[in-house]
């Protein structure tokens, strides 16, 4: 079933620019993390041992941590050239939490540190054994040595 079937008369639009992702992947992380690893491209397994080397870490956070998330998703929408959302969108999205029975959803905040210093963030919407990137949000100017 096409998500606009019998929209013709209800006047939609194109976006003019796209804020989601165009692909999706799916990863099962039943495996543990040797196997994972494994799969993954040579390029992001140096980048994910490189960080563990360096340590950064990541950390999820609640509503004490928006004013990271903001600080890094303007500094991202500036380079990145999206629209900027006022802060009470971001605080929205962090508070959501749907109770339906059929598809119970909680949203984490992720912020990944070297030391005191962000380096990335997003939001993880955690729906049954589904996890879904909602926004990110990364810092380009090096910070780790």
């Amino acid at each position: 079933m096409r998500f606009n079937f019998n929209t013709e008369n209800w006047k939609f639009k194109k976006a003019g620019s796209n804020i989601l992702p165009a692909h999706t992947i799916d990863l099962d992380l039943s495996p543990d993390a040797d196997i994972l690893l494994q799969r993954m491209k040579p390029k992001t397994r140096y980048n994910i041992k490189l960080a563990a080397r360096k340590s950064v870490s990541v950390t999820s956070k609640g509503m004490e941590g928006r004013d990271t998330w903001h600080e890094l998703y303007k500094e991202t929408a500036v380079r990145n050239r999206i629209l900027i959302n006022e802060m009470k969108y971001s605080e929205a999205v962090l508070a959501a939490k749907a109770q339906d029975r059929r598809s119970p959803a909680d949203v984490r905040l992720l912020i990944a540190s070297y030391g005191d210093r962000p380096l990335a963030a997003m939001f993880l919407a955690i729906t049954g054994s589904r996890g879904s990137s909602l926004y990110g949000a990364l810092r380009l100017r090096r910070i780790v040595t």
